[in-house]
């Protein structure tokens, strides 16, 4: 795995431990790229029969009475205990502690493609979607109130910029009068086409023949 794609659930992950690990230790950490997103590293006086062992998904609560935390993975690469929030091989299971992890203002200001996309409605942490849509992708209009773990979701304009979701309340390349909403992003484009580029308004219906 490359160090490059080594990723922290918490702006620090490492607490009170002396001697951190190296970007390289944490790399034999993630077994080949098998777990991400580091949320703790405890250092922990004891010796399990492996110096690089996969203790996967555990149950919250205390870590030897060092820290408590929610279900995780563990990773046992001596000395550390190295905790993940998610795993390659369960995508649909991460992680209670990354559930709404916050994004970076670059992932902002790539999701609004500048300056398309206003009033940011909410941000969905969603790594496990980069095999589908990659680093980046326009969706547009979603109006969808469950996806993945998440519900109450507000509709709006959809981008993609891994690792989250975000969802907008305008599109400013959109007029506000538009009568009819679509929630396909292709549809869009056969709308666009129907109308000739804007010429005829006010769609009173579609269909299909």
């Amino acid at each position: 795995m490359a160090l490059l794609d080594i990723f922290y659930g918490t702006s620090d992950p490492f607490g009170d431990v002396v001697s951190p690990p190296t970007r390289g230790w944490i790399a034999r950490a993630t077994l080949g790229g098998k777990y991400n997103y580091l949320l703790r590293v405890v250092q922990v006086p004891i010796q399990l029969p492996q110096d690089l062992q996969d203790l996967g998904w555990q149950p919250g609560g205390n870590v030897w009475g060092e820290v408590e935390l929610p279900e995780v993975y563990y990773v046992w690469a001596e000395p550390y205990l190295m905790i993940f929030g998610y795993c390659r091989d369960h995508p649909q299971k991460i992680s209670s502690a990354l559930e709404w992890m916050e994004y970076t203002e670059e992932q902002l200001e790539a999701a609004q493609c500048g300056g398309k996309y206003q009033e940011l409605l909410c941000a969905l942490f969603a790594p496990q979607e980069r095999e589908i849509y990659g680093d980046f992708l326009e969706f547009g209009f979603r109006k969808r109130e469950k996806y993945l773990h998440h519900t109450n979701l507000p509709m709006g304009y959809w981008v993609w910029v891994y690792p989250h979701w975000f969802i907008f309340g305008k599109d400013m390349s959109v007029d506000d009068t538009d009568s009819i909403e679509i929630e396909d992003p292709y549809e869009k484009k056969r709308l666009q086409r129907a109308s000739s580029d804007g010429r005829f308004q006010e769609i009173k219906g579609a269909y299909y023949l």
